[in-house]
C-alpha cells in the first residue's frame, strides 16, 4: 500500500481535498483478490486508510477540523457504522431511494483514533463463505474523511472517499440460495457502478444515475464534481480470474 500511495499520487489527491474538492479511491476486484487488505492493511503493513489518515492529519492547520464517517452499503440499503462511537460527532445525510438517510461523522485528532474508530465500525460488516474465500465481504464499505479548513474567504470543505468494494464473483461459487442472491446483488451494483464511471468519463452523467442503487446514490456527488481513482486488485491464479467474469 505504501508504494501504491506514492506511485498513484495520492498525496496530490489529499492536497485537492484541502482545497475544497471531492476525491474518491475505489478498490475493485474479484472475491479474495486483496481489496480489504489493500484498504485496511494489518498490524505489520499499513493499508491505504492509515496512510491517508497520516497524510491528512499532518496537514490540518489551526482552526481546521477532520471528521470520519463509515457507511456499509448493500444493493439497496445504507447502514451507519459510527452511530454509537461515543466521540464528538455531527450528523449528515445522503439521498438513497428518494429518502434522506442519516449518518454520523466523528471528529478525529490522531491516526490512532481514526483506526480505533474504524476497527469498531467494521467488526459487524456482512461477510459470507464462498468457494474462493471463507470470509468474503458481502457489502461495500465507504469511509470518508470530511475536511474543513479556514481560507481567506471563509472555509474550504473537501471530502475523500475510500471505498472497499465487495468482490465480483459468479453466483455458482456460492453453496446456498442466500449466497447466490447476495452475489447477484453485488454484481448488479458493480455493473451499475461501471456504467456510471463510463458516463462520467464522457461527461454524460445525469441525475438519474443517482438512483441506480445505494452505491451510486452515495458516491454520485464525487462522480459529478470530483476525481476518481480505481485500484484493480488481481489474484494471479487463473481460475479466480475466470471466476470473476
Amino acid at each position: 500500500a505504501t508504494s501504491a500511495y506514492v506511485d498513484l499520487g495520492f498525496s496530490q489527491r489529499v492536497s485537492s481535498v484541502f482545497q475544497g474538492c471531492n476525491e474518491a479511491v475505489l478498490a475493485y476486484g474479484c472475491t479474495g483478490s486483496g481489496k480489504t487488505f489493500t484498504i485496511f492493511g494489518n498490524a505489520h503493513r499499513p493499508g491505504l486508510l492509515t496512510l491517508f489518515a497520516q497524510d491528512i492529519l499532518a496537514r490540518v492547520p489551526s482552526g481546521g477540523q477532520v471528521l470520519v464517517s463509515c457507511l456499509e452499503l448493500t444493493h439497496a440499503a445504507v447502514t451507519d457504522r459510527l452511530g454509537d462511537s461515543g466521540l464528538e460527532r455531527q450528523q449528515g445525510s445522503v439521498m438513497v431511494g428518494g429518502k434522506q438517510v442519516k449518518f454520523t461523522a466523528v471528529v478525529v485528532h490522531s491516526v490512532r483514533q481514526v483506526l480505533a474508530v474504524l476497527d469498531r465500525a467494521i467488526v459487524h460488516r456482512r461477510v459470507g463463505s464462498t468457494t474462493y474465500n471463507q470470509c468474503s465481504s458481502r457489502s461495500h464499505v465507504l469511509i470518508r474523511f470530511h475536511v474543513r479548513v479556514p481560507v481567506a474567504k471563509g472555509e474550504a470543505v473537501g471530502c475523500l472517499s475510500v471505498v472497499d468494494l465487495a468482490g465480483c464473483e459468479r453466483e455458482v461459487h456460492n453453496a446456498t440460495d442466500q449466497g447466490r442472491q447476495e452475489a447477484r446483488q453485488i454484481n448488479q451494483s458493480l455493473t451499475q457502478l461501471n456504467r456510471t464511471l463510463l458516463k462520467m468519463q464522457t461527461r454524460e452523467l445525469d441525475p438519474s444515475d443517482r438512483r441506480q442503487g445505494a452505491l451510486n446514490a452515495v458516491l454520485y456527488d464525487s462522480f459529478k464534481d470530483g476525481g476518481i481513482c480505481a485500484i484493480f486488485c488481481i489474484d494471479p491464479r487463473l481460475d479466480r480470474l475466470l471466476g470473476g467474469r
